[in-house]
């Protein structure tokens, strides 16, 4: 009876001088409140998970389990960084939209980013990508596209008769873009108005994408209306049609004649720098 009473006595001293408190819940807490909870017997250390879905930063599990009784210590939560890691998929050279595909397929999402140019991938394929090994699910992964080589050889828009049109249409076809491509204007004999003159660079030459491709485009002859010099005198027929940029050639006496007829007759459109004869009485 005496032992037993002594036994009793042993243990609750042992009690008394290790004292034992539960273990609080810390689940759905954050890292800091789980923290401010378990004080001030308890401590927690923190174990990264990463569970699809899960709200980050918050307590998923612990050990030991809420409710057991331990003489303080640490408590291990397990807490979400984010959602699960899944392998990036290979990417090189295959279709944008292809390429949009197949990450879908792992959970991930493309960002396509401004295409570069290459010598060496298809235009609308895929250059670059990063990440390349893992993102989390859900993430984003920037796709880089070809946008094809750099330098492409100017056609022929000269030699055989082009509308400025036609030409816009022929170099937007090798990737040149219509904001790179400038248009002048030039008075031509021989080429028909609204045709190519020439190009700069020229056919055959390398054209560079990232730069200016300038198309003379013909206006036509020089064309200007004839004046009317009828009933001028010879001197100042002679003056006006000068002026004008035609050459005079006078028929008929000279000195205070006065014209009376003109080839070609006034209004009459003419090719700057040609003839215009009158005849003075």
């Amino acid at each position: 009876m005496l032992a037993a009473v002594i036994g009793a006595g042993v243990v609750f001293v042992r009690r008394a001088l290790n004292p034992t408190y539960p273990v609080p819940a810390l689940t759905s807490l954050t890292v800091q409140g789980a923290t401010t909870r378990a004080r001030p017997h308890f401590t927690v250390v923190v174990h990264d998970e990463r569970v699809t879905g899960a709200p980050r930063g918050v307590v998923l599990q612990q050990q030991p389990a809420p409710g057991a009784h331990r003489g303080g210590g640490a408590i291990t939560v397990d807490v979400s960084v984010g959602n699960a890691l899944v392998g990036v998929p290979g990417l090189a050279g295959v279709p944008v939209a292809a390429a949009a595909t197949d990450l879908r397929a792992v959970g991930l999402v493309i960002h396509v980013a401004a295409a570069r140019f290459s010598d060496t991938v298809a235009s609308g394929n895929v250059l670059d990508w990063s990440p390349r090994t893992q993102a989390a699910v859900g993430d984003a992964v920037t796709v880089v596209p070809s946008q094809g080589p750099e330098f492409v050889t100017m056609p022929d828009l000269v030699t055989v008769p082009t509308t400025s049109d036609q030409a816009v249409q022929q170099l937007e076809a090798i990737g040149i873009p219509a904001t790179g491509i400038t248009q002048r204007q030039d008075f031509s004999d021989t080429v028909p108005q609204g045709d190519v003159i020439a190009s700069a660079p020229a056919a055959g030459q390398r054209a560079d994408r990232a730069a200016t491709v300038t198309l003379d485009v013909s206006k036509g002859p020089d064309l200007i209306p004839v004046p009317d010099v009828r009933g001028k005198s010879l001197n100042a027929a002679d003056a006006a049609l000068q002026q004008a940029g035609f050459v005079p050639e006078a028929y008929g006496p000279g000195g205070d004649s006065i014209v009376v007829d003109q080839r070609p007759p006034p209004g009459t459109p003419a090719k700057r720098g040609s003839a215009v004869l009158f005849v003075a009485l």
